[in-house]
């Protein structure tokens, strides 16, 4: 089973999805995201690089700022609008086991302490 994450604004819960795809489509972003252009922004997190897939138009439609979003980007004056997708690497490589494993336990500690739920995908 492989993984990917969705963050959608305003929550502090993050939804780890399970499929059985090594990398995700442009269909499956645009799907997920409710997007038509999509952004790939690459985040440090727990001393790994990740991917986070985004709405390029999402301030332009003026989606809802996403905190969480906004906090693993990390950019000074720049901000996360409307739900992102994180993905291993910017080829929307999902997940392995041990890598979810690893990502997990760093949104639960520290000052990120996020809940995850999980779910597979439809």
């Amino acid at each position: 089973m492989r993984y990917y994450y969705v963050a959608n604004p305003n929550r502090t819960i993050v939804k780890q999805v399970a499929t059985e795809k090594e990398h995700l489509s442009l269909d499956d972003c645009y799907r997920i995201l409710d997007a038509f252009v999509v952004e790939n922004a690459r985040f440090a997190f727990g001393g790994k690089q990740y991917t986070m897939v985004v709405d390029e138009n999402g301030k332009l439609l003026d989606k809802p700022v996403n905190q969480f979003a906004t906090y693993l980007y990390h950019q000074p004056f720049d901000r996360i609008a409307g739900t992102a997708l994180i993905v291993k690497t910017a080829g929307w490589a999902t997940f392995t086991e041990e890598q979810a494993e690893v990502f997990n336990a760093a949104l639960t500690a520290g000052s990120c302490a996020v809940k995850i739920s999980k779910e597979v995908e439809k």
